[in-house]
């Protein structure tokens, strides 16, 4: 971890396989670096941790059908990500609006490109909590 966080051109595999291990609420600090990776996390949809999970958003050859699933994913953390990429169906998004634990991350500004969000937590907060 401590590599990650101090050493500039950590290789990316490293930054994903930090993130995934990681209990700490900073494992998603790395993801601005630009050797994260972005093709590939689209395989972390399956996973049990939902930090994986809001990583699809990251992969540009995810398919929309993938983003509208994982925004009926169990963890609020994980729907919010999906909520905020471009892929996700109108009328999905519209539906996240009437969730409480959705609505705030949805209403809170344009929606990024699907290529720049990438599930970046906003405010340093795990946006899997």
């Amino acid at each position: 971890m401590l590599l990650c966080e101090n050493h500039p051109a950590a290789p990316g595999d490293l930054l994903v396989e930090t993130l995934l291990a990681s209990p700490f609420i900073t494992r998603f600090d790395q993801l601005p670096q630009p050797q994260f990776p972005r093709a590939g996390p689209a395989r972390f949809a399956e996973s049990e941790d939902p930090g994986a999970r809001l990583l699809v958003a990251r992969d540009p050859e995810a398919p929309a059908e993938l983003i509208e699933r994982l925004s009926h994913d169990p963890s609020a953390g994980v729907r919010c990500v999906m909520a905020g990429d471009v892929r996700l169906p109108v009328g999905r998004l519209l539906e996240l609006l009437d969730e409480p634990e959705t609505m705030g991350s949805v209403s809170g500004g344009a929606r990024p490109s699907a290529h720049g969000h990438g599930g970046h937590p906003r405010g340093g907060r795990d946006p899997v909590a």
